[in-house]
Order: C-alpha cells, then structure tokens, then sequence
C-alpha cells in the first residue's frame, strides 16, 4: 500500500491549479521538494505590500523544483502576478487600472532574489556522468583536466577519447586535425599542456583561419610539474584533488580565474 501524501500548504490567495499536473504529482520519489513550493510562493507575495495576490507559476518551474538536486541553479517563472481589488477607492475604475498595469510591470520583471539572478556555470547532467581517464574524477574529460602531470610536466592522455597513458593526442585514431587548435590551446590555457609533438605555439602566424584566438596561454611544462611538486613536498592536496570544474565549455572564463605562470606568459606574442 502506498503512503498517502499530503499536499504542501498554500497560502491564501494563491492559485493552486498548476498543482494538479499530472506530470508533477507522479513524480512520488521528490514529492519532498514540492514542500518548498508554499515558501517559495510566500516568497514572491511579499513584493506585495497592499495584501495578498494571486501567483501562477509555469509547469516547468514547479518540475526543476520538484526534479532539482542539492546542487542544482533553479530557474523560477512566476506569472499572471495579480494585485488586490480596493473596494474601498474613491475611483475603482483609475485604481483597477494602475494596479493592472502595475501588477503587469511586476510580471515581467523578476522577483529580485528569487528568478532574477544570473545562471550560475555549473555542470550539465551529461558532464557529471562522465569521467576524466587521467584524475578518475567525475565531472570532465582530460581535455579540461587539471592534472596530475608526469614528470615531463605534461598531461600524458588523449583529450579526444579521454584515454590517459594509451597514446598520445597525435596518434589517436579518432583525431580530428580541424580540433587540434581546441585540444591543444583553447582548452588549455593556464592549465598543464596536452603530451603532444604539437604545441600551441606551432598555430602562431602559419594559420589565419581562427577568429578568435585564446586570451591566454598554457601553462610551461616547467611550470605545470613545479606547482605539483610543490605541493607534495610542502604536504598539501595537489589542485586537481578537489579543483572544481565548473566552466566547462568556457576556456576563456575559465582561464581568467586561474593561477598565472609568469615566466612565460608575459613573454607570449
């Protein structure tokens, strides 16, 4: 027999007709996460300060609650936002109008600290499912991979089939030479370079076909093993033991974050 579940509370003046959606009530295994749905409403009626309004939110909304993880950015729409009648004003009609219109403004400008804050970079699903063959950490592959390097201060692994210590990227059967710019530069920048014959100088000046060229640079060999070693000897975690990944396909943003090896890059072009 199953439980029986009890709906969450809704405040007074609430519409609770998006409620009833079969597609959401299903969904018994997070029916836990719909009990934040009442606070959440709460919370878009106290931009309201003359009483209680009605807030219809989009199915969508009401499934990233009831779907989202721990760690998951929610992206809220509340609509068709609508104030109380004063029945009490000396003009109804005048006053009817200004609420509509100002209860239209509110609609389309976003509740601040509620939906209007800008997407976080996170990770998607498909990227937490994934697994990098250098580090055996979930959440990238070697092309973003932050390390260990070898003792050559290189990424010994293909970041085109995420395979480490099988063959380089040069000799990947999959390899693609149209990607090489990407593998072995843009996704590199401040990071360890790619165990490759190739390096990113090498697209300097013999290819004009790129539009847009990294803000930075890799990382020196040198330099990548030095951090690493470092680290070991002073006995503290290496970075790539708890690095967060969490600009993924944003090697520029990325980049711009991290640490500078400055006795290379202030020589760059």
């Amino acid at each position: 027999m199953e439980p029986q579940m009890t709906p969450p509370a809704i405040s007074p003046g609430i519409s609770d007709t998006t409620l009833c959606s079969p597609s959401i009530l299903d969904d018994s295994e997070h029916w836990e996460s719909l009990q934040a749905l009442s606070v959440v409403l709460q919370k878009g009626l106290s931009l309201h300060r003359n009483g209680p309004a009605q807030v219809r939110m989009s199915e969508q909304s009401l499934y990233n609650l009831v779907a989202a993880g721990e760690k998951d950015f929610l992206e809220i729409i509340v609509r068709n936002v609508s104030g109380p009648s004063d029945s009490k004003s000396s003009s109804s009609s005048s006053s009817s109008s200004s609420s509509t219109a100002t209860c239209q403004e509110r609609s389309q400008t976003p509740p601040k600290g509620i939906i209007n804050a800008a997407p976080r970079p996170r990770l998607s699903r498909r990227s937490r499912s994934i697994k990098c063959g250098n580090c055996n950490r979930e959440g990238h592959t070697i092309r973003d991979c932050v390390g260990p390097v070898d003792e050559g201060g290189r990424i010994d692994g293909c970041p085109k089939c995420n395979l480490a210590r099988a063959h380089i990227y040069d000799d990947c059967p999959l390899r693609d030479s149209a990607e090489d710019f990407d593998y072995i530069y843009r996704f590199r920048q401040r990071k360890p370079p790619i165990k490759s014959w190739m390096s990113w100088e090498c697209f300097i000046g013999h290819d004009t076909k790129y539009t847009s060229w990294p803000r930075y640079i890799p990382w020196s060999a040198d330099f990548a093993w030095d951090q690493q070693s470092r680290a070991f000897l002073a006995h503290r975690s290496p970075e790539w033991l708890h690095y967060e990944y969490e600009y993924i396909d944003m090697p520029d943003e990325e980049a711009s974050l991290r640490e500078i090896d400055p006795d290379s890059e202030f020589l760059a072009l």
